[in-house]
């Protein structure tokens, strides 16, 4: 994650949505690095064994499982209506 690795911005939010299409190589390629992005926060939420779980972590964790949860909802829907 980003912000563990002390990224702080700024981002291209607006771009974060583009393309607005793709295709079927493109998608997998987007599925892929959303596994990977996946893995990572698995990981660092299992780093708790090796280094102490602060504010910082448990904070950007609960952050991030909420910002996931908004991205792969707008994911969801984009599909559905493309159904």
């Amino acid at each position: 994650m980003r912000w563990d690795r002390g990224e702080r911005g700024p981002f291209d939010w607006k771009g974060s949505f583009l393309p607005a299409a793709v295709s079927d190589t493109q998608w997998t390629e987007v599925q892929s690095r959303v596994r990977r992005a996946y893995e990572g926060a698995v990981a660092l939420a299992r780093s708790w064994e090796t280094r102490p779980l602060d504010g910082d972590v448990t904070g950007g964790l609960a952050g991030a499982t909420a910002h996931v949860a908004y991205h792969l909802g707008a994911i969801r829907q984009m599909v559905k209506a493309q159904g």
